[in-house]
């Protein structure tokens, strides 16, 4: 990850705290290198020049992974930072698939490409900007027909959360839901069929340790009772919820097709 951040640590913003600490982070969220590809089979069409849309792409480890496992689609790659997009192409180019590789630095709610313009749209963790119901709505209209969208989803693994599980994704993301839900959300939207599985919890811890690491490093780094220090305290409370709480929550990996 490449953080655009100013030089003087005083004049930190929590914006550019935030990033700082992903700063050298693979994953910027929950999955693995194995649960792409598993992902990547519940598609298929390994063989075909399929035209890929990565929404939300972040610094590109699933992307540069799609580039391997469909290796004659063109890929176009989505992220509202511009630097996540940079790293992204510097690191395609030195993997030989930059002539494959296309960087968009837009919103995922404003997605300006033609009707039918892909055979396959993909979102890792992301698609909670916009809200799962509404992007599996609004980007059903840029798949090509026989065309599939994969996309993992936050989803509750347990009929009742546990009362500080559930008031922390009240406030963060009031519309996760039961898997069951999400599936007829699939369905509601115009889907002919679909298919899924959960993350691992290890998705999770791999996406947490080196987060915690670094914001180990960082708390001593600002004041106490500083932005900064907010900052890092959000981001603490999250990996200490889902530590104590993770059996009751998760992603859903889903495929589903037009």
């Amino acid at each position: 990850m490449s953080a655009n951040t100013p030089t003087s640590r005083d004049d930190l913003s929590p914006e550019a705290v935030f990033f700082q600490a992903f700063h050298g982070m693979g994953r910027l969220g929950p999955g693995s290198e194995s649960s792409t590809l598993r992902a990547v089979e519940m598609v298929g069409r390994r063989d075909e020049p399929l035209r890929i849309l990565d929404v939300g792409c972040g610094n590109g480890v699933q992307t540069l992974l799609l580039t391997e496992a469909w290796p004659r689609a063109t890929v176009t790659a989505v992220d509202n930072y511009q630097p996540f997009l940079e790293t992204l192409m510097q690191e395609a180019t030195r993997r030989g698939c930059a002539d494959r590789l296309t960087t968009v630095c837009s919103s995922m709610d404003a997605l300006d490409f033609p009707d039918g313009s892909f055979d396959l749209i993909w979102s890792e963790g992301a698609i909670y900007n916009i809200g799962f119901e509404r992007g599996i709505r609004e980007w059903k209209r840029l798949l090509a027909p026989g065309g599939a969208l994969a996309c993992s989803e936050a989803c509750w693994l347990v009929d009742a959360a546990s009362p500080d599980v559930a008031a922390f994704w009240h406030a963060e993301y009031p519309q996760i839901a039961p898997v069951a839900v999400q599936l007829k959300q699939i369905e509601a939207a115009g889907y002919r069929r679909h298919d899924h599985f959960i993350l691992p919890a290890a998705d999770w811890h791999a996406y947490y340790d080196p987060l915690q690491t670094n914001i180990t490093r960082m708390r001593a780094e600002y004041p106490a009772h500083s932005p900064a220090r907010d900052v890092l305290d959000t981001l603490q409370h999250e990996i200490n919820l889902f530590r104590a709480h993770e059996t009751e929550y998760s992603y859903a990996f889903y495929a589903m097709w037009v």
